[in-house]
């Protein structure tokens, strides 16, 4: 069993010495000669189908040269300027990468509480999704005050 909790705009992950690194938000159609990376996992659930969708929409198909299983591998691409990413907004930021916000908010990250069914919690399921939807949306008001 899953349920939605919240839905956010993904961000972009740059090298600081990056030429859009300072812009405010950055057009998708601007990252079109860029390197990207992403999790090999996202191949089959429609994410990556999705992504590519959208830089379509936007002029081009990405460039996807990397495939990775962890945050941590991406930022070490972002950082040594191999790749750029995406991520969601409660990323947590290393040094020498920045995260921008796309013009238009045109990729979106689904945030997902699962749980096994039936489990020892099924009785208070509707309890859990709205404390995580909840916790979710105090957040992203919390983000949006930064």
């Amino acid at each position: 069993m899953h349920a939605v909790i919240g839905i956010e705009p993904a961000l972009v992950l740059l090298p600081h010495g990056h030429p859009l690194a300072e812009e405010e938000r950055v057009d998708l159609a601007d990252l079109a000669d860029e390197s990207w990376t992403m999790s090999p996992l996202e191949r089959d659930g429609g994410d990556r189908a999705a992504f590519i969708a959208t830089c379509m929409a936007a002029g081009f198909t990405p460039r996807i040269d990397h495939d990775i299983v962890d945050a941590g591998t991406a930022f070490d691409l972002v950082i040594q300027v191999a790749a750029i990413a995406l991520a969601q907004g409660g990323v947590r930021m290393r040094e020498g990468t920045v995260a921008k916000r796309l013009t238009g908010d045109p990729i979106r990250v689904r945030h997902v509480l699962a749980w096994r069914d039936p489990g020892r919690l099924a009785d208070c399921q509707d309890m859990l999704v709205k404390a995580a939807e909840e916790g979710f949306a105090s957040r992203r008001g919390a983000a949006d005050l930064e």
